[in-house]
């Protein structure tokens, strides 16, 4: 490793945090410090060529993080003095935009640096450039899409309850289909560069739901707080990682479990609780130990519980959390989730809480000496109330009745009603995909590829108590190819070999047929 002598060192506090000129041509700052360090011999040329790439496609601020992050690295600059220069540059970076917008320029959308090349830019800009100007300066907006829509087989002949199932427009007597699984619209919105909102909607086969409708506010150090319907923090596949973004077109069994708590239970007014009424904080934390990387994310929050777009049902508020750290490897982060929570059902007439608990673990390694490859997986367990199971229900025929029929609120049916309808489920899954890109010569035309594959379980029901379902466990092997047409735009085809036990009897929990059969299915996706 090569030492920068301390006046060159001197030289990049001055550029990053003064604002000095240019040099050699560039137009930002930071690229004349990556000029002069570039000839000292201090920045190889790959090194070099990765910090100009930064600079042209995040502008100055990306190259000034880009720049000091290379610094440390190199042990040029030790923690303290990283920190310190990080902070600085961020605050250099609001104090330009700042500039910016009272000398009365058009302020750019939140997060659109590189989105030139999205599809409608023009006319999305156009529109996000209205709403700010009769806004006010501090204002910025982004407009995106995802979109989804495919075609799929099912070897069982039929589709319903198969994935995709609720979200889908499916048939309940053709094995074969096309479908339009999403069609969201997502308004993201900054009002100042510490306050903003984010309000997204989706076309449903029967409705338009509200998915996002929110604020967040960043005025605490490491702490976002987020206030409305969003997303509640559980788990890598349904929080951190969304729809969109997963390398699969379904969420794996126990993911769809965790987030469905309409579960075949009609005695719940309930929706989805991937998205809830509440609030939250949030935030991140990164620093290097002995040149290592080391970082955490966290967040918490207290929501309503009955899921999106419902009011609360009950006076107990579910409480939600997921802590992920990075161990001083480069690309791994470990971490859990935790979620503890009150369903209201009716028992004779007498409405009960009963509690609904669930937790996770997990691991996410994008190994940076593979670039493109994904491992990951994770282990989910769930503890719910079912009130209206059908089994359970006809054991409770035999015992004492009131004067309309219905079951005697007495000491001993409460006891049975409590004791035999709490499940216990749990899942887990494992994943790998490798994301082809940068070959050369005739092996370019597979840049844009990545195969997939999954293994995932999910047992409905362990309990030895309740036995809501006897052979309800299930197994599913997702093999997938992807090919990213541009960064908005991507195919899929997933092979899904599913097998259940009890072979093709419909079971208990999910609003799935539980049966073994194999599905092919294909997605296009537009995601900006």
């Amino acid at each position: 490793m090569r030492s920068l002598p301390g006046g060159t060192i001197f030289l990049a506090l001055f550029l990053i945090c003064t604002g000095a000129p240019a040099y050699a041509g560039d137009s930002s700052v930071s690229g004349t410090l990556v000029e002069v360090l570039h000839t000292k011999g201090v920045l190889d040329d790959a090194t070099y060529n990765d910090l100009k790439k930064a600079g042209e496609t995040g502008g100055e601020q990306a190259l000034n993080k880009k720049l000091i992050e290379v610094l440390h690295a190199k042990g040029v600059l030790d923690d303290a003095a990283y920190n310190d220069l990080s902070a600085k540059a961020e605050a250099e970076g609001r104090q330009k935009a700042q500039a910016v917008a009272m000398a009365g320029a058009e302020p750019a959308s939140p997060k659109s640096s590189s989105s030139a090349d999205r599809p409608l830019d023009k006319a999305m800009t156009s529109i996000e450039e209205g709403f700010a100007k009769l806004s006010g300066d501090t204002v910025k907006m982004k407009i995106g899409v995802l979109f989804q829509a495919g075609w799929l087989n099912d070897d069982a002949s039929l589709s319903v309850g198969v994935p995709p199932n609720t979200s889908t427009s499916i048939s309940t007597t053709s094995s074969n289909q096309f479908f339009a699984r999403r069609a969201r619209l997502i308004f993201d919105g900054e009002l100042s560069p510490k306050l903003g909102f984010k309000i997204s909607t989706e076309y449903a086969p029967t409705s338009t739901i509200l998915q996002d409708a929110y604020l967040w506010a960043d005025y605490i150090p490491h702490a976002t707080v987020t206030v409305g319907q969003t997303k509640q923090p559980f788990s890598l596949e349904n929080y951190a990682q969304g729809i969109g973004d997963i390398p699969t077109i379904n969420r794996a069994l126990i993911s769809n479990m965790m987030i469905n708590e309409s579960i075949k239970d009609t005695s719940l007014s309930r929706s989805s609780i991937l998205r809830d009424l509440g609030v939250m904080a949030s935030g991140a934390f990164n620093t290097k130990i002995a040149g290592l990387p080391f970082g955490a994310t966290y967040a918490v929050g207290a929501f309503n519980g009955p899921g999106r777009g419902l009011v609360d049902d009950n006076n107990a508020k579910d409480v939600v959390a997921r802590v992920t750290v990075n161990p001083l490897l480069a690309g791994l982060n470990i971490g859990g989730s935790w979620a503890k929570g009150k369903t209201r059902h009716t028992y004779a007439g007498l409405a009960i809480d009963k509690p609904r608990d669930r937790w996770g673990a997990e691991v996410d390694y994008n190994p940076p000496f593979v670039k493109g490859l994904k491992l990951r997986g994770e282990f989910m367990w769930d503890r719910r109330f079912f009130s209206s199971y059908a089994a359970v229900n006809a054991t409770n025929t035999t015992l004492p009745k009131d004067g309309t029929g219905a079951d005697a609120i007495t000491a001993p049916n409460l006891a049975l009603w409590g004791l035999r309808r709490n499940a216990h489920t749990y899942g887990w899954y494992a994943l790998a995909a490798y994301k082809v890109d940068g070959l050369q010569s005739y092996w370019r035309y597979l840049n844009g590829f990545e195969p997939v594959f999954r293994y995932d379980f999910m047992d409905e029901d362990m309990s030895s108590m309740t036995h809501f379902a006897r052979d309800d466990a299930r197994y599913r092997t997702t093999i997938g190819l992807n090919y990213y047409i541009n960064k908005y735009t991507r195919l899929m085809a997933n092979y899904e070999i599913i097998h259940a036990d009890g072979g093709l009897n419909k079971k208990s929990l999910e609003n799935i047929d539980n049966m073994s059969h194999h599905l092919f299915t294909t997605l296009v996706q537009v995601k900006f």
